[in-house]
């Protein structure tokens, strides 16, 4: 199922399958080594988006965007479309006329990018599990954004460090803004998890919402939830709710 009709339908997330931390992985090295360097080359921005079945570029310069589809890095240029396979790191930068920028990345928590020419071996199921989830992410962060009190907020970006969708919101003059994202699993916790993260934890009142310095609800916390939207929906308004009140 496509996020979008996952969303649209109300049906449910699944458990991720076996190869989906290999395939995150490998779509993370693209989206960090040559998605978002092409981007940030035109406009100095790196900032991605959740697009229909995966993740990609907005438009930029001339009617360009970059997009996942399954295995596949579809390249649109106004009306023209084409399909690039995603074999390898050198291949799929030299199908752009570029090479992977692995030295702007260096200072971030990304994975490394190894061995240009070595096969991304990306499993389809496992990519589409991955846009399902931004899918899921992006209009839940949308919801929450959108609520009256969901004050100064930002807009929802997929961040190409952390490889994960999030906005910040609430008051940095009175420490209480925080980070609202969807992480589809990095080196601290191995499976997608939903996160409410302090900008000054230090400051805020002891209570155990702030379960890893932070506050985090991994997916097998709410895969089986009735209703998953209103479960990680409930999270990220008990974590604002708090700060709001600190």
């Amino acid at each position: 199922m496509s996020a979008s009709s996952s969303a649209a339908s109300g049906r449910q997330l699944s458990t991720p399958p076996a190869t989906f931390e290999a395939t995150r992985l490998s779509l993370h090295r693209v989206a960090a080594y040559v998605m978002s360097p092409a981007r940030r080359r035109v406009t100095t921005r790196i900032g991605l988006r959740w697009t229909p079945g995966g993740f990609g570029t907005p438009v930029f310069g001339a009617d360009e965007q970059l997009r996942i589809e399954g295995t596949t890095l579809v390249h649109q240029r106004a009306d023209s479309v084409r399909s690039i396979e995603l074999t390898t790191l050198n291949e799929v930068a030299a199908a752009l006329d570029s090479v992977p920028d692995v030295e702007w990345a260096s200072k971030y928590d990304i994975p490394d990018p190894g061995d240009l020419n070595a096969d991304l071996d990306i499993d389809p199921v496992a990519s589409a599990f991955l846009g399902d989830w931004y899918g899921f992410a992006w209009s839940v962060l949308e919801e929450l954004r959108n609520d009256a009190e969901s004050v100064d907020a930002s807009e929802v970006q997929l961040w190409p460090e952390h490889f994960d969708p999030a906005f910040e919101m609430l008051s940095d003059a009175d420490k209480r803004r925080a980070s609202y994202g969807a992480s589809p699993g990095d080196s601290t916790i191995a499976e997608p998890y939903v996160y409410v993260g302090p900008w000054y934890r230090a400051d805020q009142p002891a209570n155990d919402f702030w379960n890893t310095g932070f506050a985090s609800l991994p997916l097998s916390a709410f895969v089986d939830a009735p209703d998953q939207r209103a479960a990680v929906l409930a999270f990220f308004r008990t974590g604002r709710d708090l700060l709001a009140r600190a």
